[in-house]
């Protein structure tokens, strides 16, 4: 804030001009510049260079457009607060957020709820004199906001003020001129800040347990949202006449000592109260008092931010946001602990004697040693070895994945740098190594490279280079993914640079994107395999001949000296029975596997089972889970109800399985065809699945004809009329031959295992084995049905525009 004529005002550029000039805010080192990203006028998010300052870590002030007093900031500013950080999340280690003291606890509640999964910290300050005062408390604030945010990884949004670092949605303003204008009444702060030391207590901070990445949520209106005081004599029609302000749906009531309200010998209070929650609207009760509770206790800033984020939740309904305002889920509550009484010796041990110990458990895969030793001292969680790593970054390249998971659930942080060189993150570690398994682990939960180790990484990266066609295809788009996060070059073919998934893999590293089509494309197709050591190749019909263009493919391969040719296709049924027709969007591919064979190309051929995500509600045939008016769902379909099929999830787990083929190489996956399946599931099993992830009905219906209700591509109607008798009428196996020879139940005799084929003993290693087993050995952390219904369809449906899960209320 600046002086004006009219009193202290927002002023641009003003705090860059006050810090650039004291040698607090930067030591002198040459500048730098650091990328940030922003949205330009268009919308489009942009990258601009920034100069650096130096406390000594390296940081940059970022202006927004719109400068706001702190009176005035509403959810739309505290959005725009969130994408920003969202936008940067991966560029920086930490983030620092100046803001007027009107309103700033409310906003720190409100970006605590807003920003989901954090994984780093994220400290609003502000202060009582402006910077450019003689006596100021914001040199201090700031000072220490940097000094935290740029030295310990406290993942959660925190308010620093007066050499405290507090909680940011436990806060309250409690002073309007004293230097300690802010307290946390019910929570002791998380760290303090004196002149030889910060202390964090680090028993307090709250860590993330879901192993997901960091997400925002930004559609909260706190406009349809109320607080209101009870106060000695408060009329029930007051309090109705807010309830029926038009379109709230939710009140913060601030009631006397423990939760008590006037009620009246005739309850009228009770009765508006009750008419309102009859209505749909969430009434939540807070006390008055500063401590004590109304238990759990909510500062009112968090109750009001907590209700507002939670209706704008999709999906939500008044159950469900009534059930989760009663549980904490940022640390925004106080819930009583539980006493626990254990013998004081078995915490005896030094900690430098428990990190060892801990490290070795870790290296010999020992679960049970690890969570005994956490189990007894947490804060081994924290504790680094001579080298700065901490036990996730052990784990990251320790021999057991279940370890790193089980770290992970416990809040290990995905971001903690160890002290090698520049600082290497547990992601780092994994790619390094080579474990494509702990670095999806660790991707799930949220981690990326440090900006600082992504030319590194480039370099350390044996130079593999894989090239793709149909780049933006599931099967390729899902191997790029995990390529790149080992550090793989990636030359993939698309038909369009547009596109959400285009623009994605487009700003993934080392990915240079052809656009073109294949058909007849020879300089195309040389370029895409110039220089090139592996490739995988899923061709699809609706781009041409596809016979002509999967040779041509084969062909510049065997030209460029490609090392290892991972083909996706398909059987031909009409080969192994002559009564079975042959499917011609299938053939096609099996006729291409037989000339790649004749070239002697060293290639291994996978073939896919049935997507898990063919599932939708769009109008297209085959696979369309339909809402029904009763609230169920229904799949009918040509597939016998008891016959045995094969899924796998395509987007989530083809790409970590071509992985390891690339990885294990020609000498063990040479000319060997591999089914990409992760369960064998009846049509029957896979509703109950839907049903168990969905909460409701899911029933099968088993019907010969497939109903086409929209127009479909050129030459797929042929394939599903190929599919209903192939299917339909014969219950002919998904996967034909020797290669595939696993059992099944036919429908109507349940009890009866019969083979479809005979042949000799499959690779899989004989009796007893499953399809499924090749392809969990070279994945192991895919996702079935059932976890795919719940995590991503209901997510798809409303990408497609369905509201059935909103209306219904489906749990999710």
């Amino acid at each position: 804030m600046e002086k004006s004529p009219n009193g202290l005002v927002p002023a641009r550029n003003f705090l860059e001009r006050c810090m650039a000039g004291r040698r607090e805010f930067d030591d002198g080192t040459p500048s730098e510049y650091i990328d940030v990203r922003v949205e330009d006028e268009d919308g489009m998010v942009v990258s601009r260079q920034l100069r650096s300052l130096r406390t000594p870590r390296s940081y940059a002030v970022l202006e927004f457009e719109e400068l706001l007093d702190s009176s005035s900031i509403d959810s739309h500013g505290w959005a725009e607060i969130a994408r920003t950080i969202y936008r940067n999340y991966k560029l920086f280690d930490g983030f620092v957020v100046l803001h007027g003291t009107d309103s700033l606890a409310y906003t720190c509640s409100a970006l605590s709820f807003m920003l989901q999964n954090l994984g780093k910290p994220v400290i609003l300050t502000g202060s009582q004199v402006p910077l450019s005062e003689r006596k100021t408390d914001a040199l201090e604030n700031l000072l220490d906001s940097l000094d935290i945010a740029g030295h310990f990884i406290i993942p959660e949004v925190c308010l620093c003020f007066s050499s405290k670092l507090f909680r940011g949605n436990r806060t309250t303003k409690v002073s309007a001129n004293s230097f300690e204008a802010f307290d946390s009444p019910n929570l002791p702060p998380l760290a303090t800040i004196t002149a030889m030391e910060t202390n964090v207590n680090w028993n307090l901070v709250a860590r993330q347990t879901n192993i997901q990445a960091f997400s925002i949520l930004t559609d909260i209106e706190i406009h349809h949202v109320a607080c209101l005081r009870i106060f000695p004599g408060i009329k029930p029609k007051m309090v109705d006449a807010v309830l029926r302000t038009e379109k709230l749906r939710g009140l913060v009531l601030e009631s006397f000592g423990a939760g008590n309200a006037p009620s009246g010998h005739d309850n009228a209070l009770t009765n508006v109260i009750a008419d309102a929650i009859s209505r749909g609207i969430v009434i939540v009760n807070v006390t008055q008092c500063l401590t004590g509770s109304v238990s759990p206790v909510y500062a009112t800033e968090a109750a009001l931010t907590k209700l507002s984020y939670l209706l704008a939740v999709p999906g939500a309904t008044q159950e469900s946001v009534t059930r989760d305002m009663a549980i904490s889920i940022r640390g925004e509550l106080t819930e009583n602990p539980r006493t626990i009484f254990r013998h004081p010796t078995d915490s005896l041990s030094s900690p430098v004697t428990q990190l060892t110990a801990i490290a070795y458990a870790v290296a010999n895969g020992d679960l049970d040693k690890v969570r005994d030793l956490l189990e007894h001292d947490s804060q081994l969680m924290n504790q680094a070895d001579y080298s700065g790593n901490t036990p996730v970054h052990l784990a990251a390249t320790g021999p057991n994945i279940k370890i790193l998971r089980y770290l992970l659930r416990r809040g290990a942080s995905v971001h903690t740098r160890n002290y090698t060189g520049s600082g290497r993150t547990p992601l780092f570690l994994a790619a390094n190594a080579g474990y494509m398994l702990h670095v999806r682990l660790l991707r799930q939960a949220g981690a990326h490279l440090h900006a600082g180790e992504l030319g590194t990484a480039h370099l350390h990266a044996v130079k593999k280079t894989v090239a793709l066609v149909n780049g933006t295809g599931r099967q390729a788009a899902s191997v790029i993914r995990s390529v790149t996060a080992l550090g793989y070059g990636v030359r993939a073919q698309v038909y369009s640079l547009e596109g959400l998934v285009a623009e994605e893999l487009a700003a993934l590293p080392n990915v240079t994107l052809l656009e073109g089509s294949l058909l007849h494309n020879t300089v195309l197709i040389d370029t895409l395999f110039d220089g090139v050591q592996y490739a995988f190749i899923n061709t699809f019909p609706q781009a041409g001949d596809e016979g002509w263009i999967g040779k041509a493919l084969a062909d510049a391969a065997k030209r460029h000296n490609v090392q290892h040719y991972v083909y996706s296709s398909m059987p031909d049924h009409s080969v192994h029975n002559p009564e079975w027709p042959g499917l011609p969007m299938w053939a096609s591919k099996f006729m291409v596997e037989n000339y790649i064979r004749q070239l002697g190309l060293p290639a291994t051929f996978v073939y896919t089972g049935i997507y898990n995500n063919n599932f939708t509600s769009l109008p297209y045939p085959l696979f369309q889970m339909e809402f029904k008016d009763d609230g169920t769902l229904e799949w009918r379909a040509p597939f016998h109800p008891h016959t045995k099929l094969p899924w796998l999830d395509a987007e989530h787990d083809v790409g970590p399985a071509v992985l390891q083929i690339f990885k294990d190489g020609p000498k063990k996956w040479h000319g060997h065809r591999i089914a990409l399946a992760f369960e064998m599931l009846t049509p029957i099993q896979v509703c109950h699945a839907f049903g168990r992830a969905l909460n409701r009905p899911c029933h099968y219906v088993f019907d010969e004809h497939i109903q086409i209700k929209v127009p479909i591509p050129t030459g797929y109607r042929q394939q599903l009329a190929g599919i209903e008798v192939l299917f339909g009428r014969y219950n002919a196996p998904y996967f034909p031959g020797p290669e595939f020879d696993y059992s099944f139940k036919r429908q109507g005799s349940a009890d009866t295992v019969t083979a479809h084929s005979s042949g000799p003993p499959s690779r899989r290693g004989g009796p007893g084995a499953a399809l499924t087993d090749e392809a969990r050995e070279l994945w192991e952390g895919y996702r079935g049905i059932e976890e795919y219904a719940r995590e991503a369809f209901v997510v798809e449906e409303e990408a497609n525009g369905k509201t059935w899960m909103v209306n219904k209320s489906v749990s999710t």
